[in-house]
């Protein structure tokens, strides 16, 4: 045990430990995509359904790379930076973090949809015509969600927005409630579908 007590004080330098950290953290991500792409992978291969397959898929990139963003969130935490570098730094990191599950939950979404719209009978809602509609709202969430976070990571106050769009929403509201129920409407009677392609329609006369 002499050998370990001799190269301690050498790995508590920071030019030893941090790039150790960092290549740590690198290994870790590809062991964590190798487990979630091999093991994982072949898990869900066993089952009968492709849902979970593709969401293993979707899933394995973005897990690894925030392994190794959180590593090197960790080793920016021990590096002797200013306040106002470590800020900008960890601003980062968390914007590409930010970008990364944004961009995995926009997959995520569409798969969702995807799924439940093949499930007519058990989801009326989302049909095949009510999808395209299904897909630009989550995505809207998704990025809406996404920015909002992003502005959080960067220290901006958004409240202001928020009530702002808030305020704005309740006038285009009362100003467009026609318009709205109308286009709810709409959505509903596509969902449930009582008029389909071959359909027709029988007068009183027979015509």
């Amino acid at each position: 045990m002499e050998w370990l007590k001799s190269i301690t004080p050498i790995l508590e330098l920071p030019a030893v430990h941090l790039p150790l950290i960092l290549i740590g953290s690198v290994l870790l991500g590809l062991l964590a995509q190798f487990l979630i792409g091999r093991v994982i992978h072949r898990l869900t291969l066993r089952t009968k359904v492709s849902f979970d397959d593709r969401l293993v898929e979707l899933l394995r990139r973005p897990v690894s790379l925030s392994v190794v963003l959180f590593g090197c969130w960790y080793a920016l935490r021990l590096c002797d930076l200013s306040p106002t570098t470590y800020t900008l730094s960890k601003s980062i990191l968390l914007t590409l973090a930010i970008a990364v599950w944004t961009l995995a939950s926009l997959g995520i979404a569409r798969l969702i949809i995807e799924v439940l719209s093949a499930e007519r009978e058990r989801f009326r809602l989302i049909q095949p015509q009510t999808k395209p509609l299904m897909l630009i709202v989550s995505q809207g969430l998704i990025v809406g969600l996404g920015l909002y976070f992003l502005s959080r990571a960067w220290n901006q106050d958004v409240t202001a927005w928020l009530a702002s769009a808030g305020i704005i929403g309740v006038a285009v509201g009362f100003a467009a409630k026609d318009t709205l129920a109308n286009f709810f409407s709409g959505v509903f009677i596509i969902a449930d579908g009582p008029y389909k392609l071959g359909h027709y329609i029988v007068l009183d006369n027979g015509l």
